[in-house]
């Protein structure tokens, strides 16, 4: 909770405030100054470094201001000033007070006030108790006005909480993401030693000077208590962190095999389609038949002097099968048609080592005598994070299989345990002379590490 200290009126209640609209942060509180327009970021440096402040929000207008944040254990980093946000987005000269709680009646009020340029008013941007918001407004509106008497300067906020209020406004309202700039956030400013590590030299220094030695060594004894017991903290918290980001790659690691359909389904979808394809379109064969993960692709010929035409051929497809065939130009005796399948995957399941798993593929191919080829898939190497720990890498490996046959691949796979096994494609080729198929099956083996 925010500390109250004695100051002139209005009473600010201090140090820093800070409020939450849209998951975004918004700091009330910072101390404003203007700076050189030219080359402002130095001078916006030696500011913080002559009096140790290194958070700073900057407001470009008619003038360059730098809103400087007091020390504080609140986290600051990635917030958003409300004065530089509020001034950018409501243009003019206008005064603002807000809630700092909208359910609390009682509640602390923000004031905000802009001049008719565009700049912050210095005096502005702070927290105070809701009974001296009235007198507030009214002095801040007349250092505004200055020699300007007849100026309009509007007030928003609750015209049902305060009368003079001229526009109503609710923070909620204006403060949403697609309204926010980067611009509009704090940056840090790093030097070399901290607040803390000099007072803690000067009181060294002074503890040597003066020869308290009882009670420079308790003193120590205390900052060395709380940096040990910090520093215990701040490891279990790494710790905690580094676990938690460990867990999240490591579930992002989805299993390949969960999107893709089974042996037996992929078979099957490759089996429906092959129904669908007639021995004859137009006249023409089929000659080549390719199942893939999402169709089906049959390559038709055209007899040689059958006197049948291109046109017969594509005719009797959009009639039969409610597609256009692919034709080649370069070669008019031959056509494609293709037809999608649909498949359903899989979803996840238990899988065993890679050894086994090759063992389980190899000894249902040696059964049938089938030539087979294997061919491993590279291991992913090791990488690390942003914070330079290990990525966790894949529980599985892949290896791909394919082999060539004259047994059909159902015939070769019914009824076998096929868990971890997945099929990519197989390609059919049909001598129509003798009615016979040869079969080429490709597809990856999935196992543990």
């Amino acid at each position: 909770m925010a500390t109250e200290i004695k100051s002139a009126k209005p009473k600010i209640i201090t140090p820093l405030t800070i409020i939450t609209f849209d998951n975004k942060r918004f700091v009330v509180g910072l101390k404003w100054q203007n700076v050189k327009t030219l080359g402002y970021m130095k001078e916006i440096k030696r500011i913080g470094k002559e009096k140790h402040l290194d958070i700073v929000a900057i407001r470009k207008s008619s003038v360059t201001q730098a809103g400087f944040a007091e020390k504080t254990g609140q986290r600051l980093r990635g917030a958003y000033s409300l004065s530089v946000t509020l001034s950018s987005l409501i243009s003019g000269a206008w005064i603002g007070v807000f809630p700092v709680d909208d359910t609390n009646e009682d509640s602390d009020y923000i004031l905000i006030a802009v001049t008719e340029r565009g700049a912050i008013f210095p005096l502005s941007d702070v927290v105070i108790p809701k009974s001296e918001v009235k007198q507030a407004v009214i002095d801040v509106k007349s250092d505004l006005k200055g020699a300007k008497d007849n100026q309009d300067i509007p007030v928003y906020g609750d015209s049902d909480v305060f009368m003079f209020v001229t526009k109503d406004l609710k923070l909620k309202d204006i403060l949403i993401s697609k309204n926010l700039k980067k611009a509009y956030k704090l940056v840090p400013l790093t030097w070399g030693m901290t607040k803390t590590q000099i007072s803690l030299l000067v009181s060294f220094l002074v503890f040597t000077l003066f020869g308290v030695i009882a009670y420079n060594i308790w003193q120590s004894h205390l900052e060395t208590k709380r940096l040990q017991e910090q520093a215990i903290a701040q490891a279990a918290l790494q710790a905690l962190n580094k676990e938690a980001r460990y867990k999240t790659a490591q579930e992002a690691l989805i299993h390949p095999w969960i999107k893709q359909a089974s042996v037996e389904d992929f078979i099957a979808g490759c089996r429906t389609g092959y129904k669908r394809l007639p021995l004859s379109l137009g006249g023409w064969i089929p000659v080549t038949v390719d199942c893939s993960v999402d169709s089906i692709n049959a390559l038709f010929a055209r007899p040689p002097d059958s006197g049948l035409s291109v046109g017969e051929f594509y005719a009797a497809v959009i009639k039969k099968l409610g597609v256009e065939p692919t034709l080649n130009i370069s070669q008019s005796s031959a056509g494609s048609v293709t037809l999608k399948i649909p498949r359903k995957p899989n979803g996840d399941e238990s899988v065993l080592g890679m050894n086994e798993q090759i063992n389980k593929l190899v000894s249902i191919l040696q059964s049938q005598n089938i030539n087979f080829s294997l061919t491993q898939v590279a291991d992913k190497e090791q990488e690390k994070n942003e914070f330079g720990e290990d990525i966790p890498l894949p529980d599985w490996r892949e290896m791909t299989f394919s082999f060539e046959s004259d047994i059909s691949p159902f015939l070769i796979f019914n009824n076998k345990d096929l868990s971890g096994v997945r099929l990519s494609n197989i390609s059919m080729d049909i001598n129509s002379e003798f009615s016979v198929a040869k079969y080429k099956t490709s597809g990856v083996i999935y196992g543990t590490r």
